[in-house]
């Protein structure tokens, strides 16, 4: 292929990869710009003291960090979250109110947390901020009064500021507007340029050069073999196709899922004095899931729903429990079939086991109410809508791979089958 040839591919190339990443940059800014101006409030609370002086080094970083991480996944929690949506609208029952994401930090080397509200209104972001904040506050003192002598370890120390608006993250938008937009444009230029800048057919200057090469030309080269690329890419589609069908009948075929979720704290999450060494907090800890998670809970619990609502049908019922990182929180998700029954057995769980854990403490002399709580019961069962995107891109690429090796294997065949003609002597 002649310079000037290569020249005009890479010149199509280049202008799609520009206009692609630019038509796609400003179709996400355009987008960014019509969403709803998003407002910031951000309070401030403070941890006084939070672990006993009697520790430190290791075990004290250690301590600290499970308190600290309880005290953030607490003003996180749906549970604190519909309180203070309820103490707003009890405040403020005139007032436009709005969906708000609760983001929580903890300054490092110090027991002061920033807790941001972000919100389309702004003096709704304010108000909730201050509710959440306040309800947070009794939520530990009611807490801590079952679990601890301090009930007032945790004080609010700046309360919501004034909402103000929040410049979108324009950045990371256009940026990936420009990565998905090149792409494609570079997709289509290289389509483009080969598709539209085709080599010129080499003809022979002589009929010696003819007979001198005659595998180097395309007229003495069967149809068969010249096309017989088609194979390969046919291989490939089919394959892609297939594999995108199974993986589609396989998604579609699955039951339906609800999710419940529930949360317990430990004794340990809501007073720090009660933080002990790690190998006793995994005991202890231990102790918790192994009980949540055993057949003869689970036992009570289905009894428990079945007295107390004898018309719901039973289901089967996945239970499954885990620890928040750096805290004292277990997480209890419970999936199954019917979203009703669902949450009533994860509630009906949830009180067997306050039962168990009670009788489990009067019988070894402690008192029931300095050992778990219910930080949260069961939400409302959500279908559980399992993300396509990952399945149906490997059983693409599996499929393309597959598809295209059997095409390779098929193209061989057809060379096997029809070889290239012998050049007759030279006349």
């Amino acid at each position: 292929m002649t310079e000037a040839k290569s020249i005009q591919r890479l010149i199509i190339v280049l202008v799609t990869v520009i206009f692609g990443a630019a038509t796609s940059t400003l179709l996400q800014l355009f987008v960014l710009r019509d969403e709803a101006p998003l407002y910031r409030s951000v309070g401030k609370l403070i941890v006084k003291s939070p672990i006993s002086q009697n520790v430190s080094g290791k075990l004290w970083q250690n301590q600290s960090k499970e308190y600290y991480g309880s005290i953030i996944e607490t003003l996180e929690s749906a549970e604190i979250n519909r309180r203070a949506v309820e103490s707003a609208n009890v405040l403020t029952p005139e007032m436009r109110t709005c969906a708000v994401q609760v983001q929580v930090s903890h300054l490092k080397n110090s027991g002061a947390f920033n807790v941001s509200a972000t919100g389309h209104e702004p003096q709704y972001t304010a108000v909730f901020l201050d509710a959440l904040l306040d309800e947070f506050i009794a939520f530990q003192r009611a807490a801590n009064g079952r679990f601890s002598e301090q009930p007032d370890a945790i004080v609010i120390q700046a309360h919501a500021s004034p909402a103000v608006a929040v410049l979108g993250d324009w950045q990371e938008t256009a940026f990936s507007g420009a990565i998905t937009g090149g792409v494609a444009g570079l997709i289509a230029g290289l389509l483009l340029a080969f598709t539209f800048v085709r080599p010129e057919k080499e003809v022979p200057s002589s009929l010696s050069d003819m007979e001198l090469s005659p595998a180097t030309t395309l007229k003495t080269l069967p149809p068969s073999i010249v096309t017989n690329n088609r194979l390969l890419i046919w291989g490939m589609l089919f394959g892609l196709a297939l594999s995108m069908l199974i993986q589609i009948v396989r998604l579609t075929s699955r039951p339906q899922e609800f999710r419940s979720l529930a949360k317990v704290v430990a004794a340990q999450g809501l007073d720090p004095e009660k933080i002990s060494t790690r190998q006793i907090n995994d005991d202890y800890y231990g102790t918790i899931i192994e009980t949540l998670e055993s057949s003869q809970l689970n036992s009570a619990a289905m009894k428990r729903v079945k007295i107390r609502n004898p018309e719901v049908t039973d289901h089967d019922v996945d239970l499954r429990v885990a620890q928040t990182k750096g805290s004292a929180i277990f997480n209890i998700l419970a999936t199954g079939g019917e979203p009703k029954y669902t949450k009533l057995f994860l509630d009906a769980l949830l009180d067997e086991f306050m039962i168990l854990r009670s009788r489990q403490a009067e019988n070894a002399g402690r008192d029931p109410r300095k050992d778990v709580a219910i930080q949260e019961r069961a939400t409302a069962a959500f279908e559980n809508i399992e993300d396509w995107s990952m399945p149906l891109t490997l059983g693409s690429v599996n499929g393309v791979l597959i598809g295209g090796l059997l095409g390779f294997f098929a193209k061989l065949f057809a060379r096997r089958q029809k070889p290239l003609p012998q050049a007759g002597p030279a006349s």
